[in-house]
């Protein structure tokens, strides 16, 4: 997974919950990432500085929307390229769940917990703490 985040994949965050500003922050400072942000509201009042592009999840509530949303993201317009798909609240963690079989096809479902143990900003600051 190092190896890859190496190669600066597109990384985009399937909404956003606890933790989610560190990551961001992470993939700035660690890989020079600006991850894409998917989530129902542009997050607010996000410290230091992070750098994202948010994309708005028009219809949150309507799941062929949503998953619609997220898929376009790989469209012909694009230059095919290895992209990260981190589902970041636990609404969102429950659908990359039901349709693994469908997202895997254009993404790498990587879960929170597995993109956090591979940032050295994250890692430094659990063994400190």
């Amino acid at each position: 997974m190092e190896d890859l985040i190496r190669q600066r994949p597109y990384v985009l965050l399937f909404g956003f919950g606890p933790g989610s500003a560190e990551i961001i922050r992470a993939l700035n400072k660690d890989y020079d990432i600006e991850p894409y942000v998917y989530s129902r509201k542009r997050p607010s009042l996000i410290p230091g500085m992070l750098r994202y592009k948010f994309i708005c999840l028009k219809y949150p509530g309507n799941r062929y929307c949503t998953l619609r949303t997220i898929l376009d993201f790989n469209d012909e317009s694009r230059i095919r390229q290895t992209t990260l798909l981190i589902p970041c609240a636990p609404e969102y963690e429950q659908l990359v769940n039901e349709y693994s079989d469908t997202l895997e096809a254009s993404f790498i479902i990587t879960p929170k917990d597995k993109i956090r143990e591979i940032l050295p900003t994250l890692t430094q600051k659990k063994q400190k703490g």
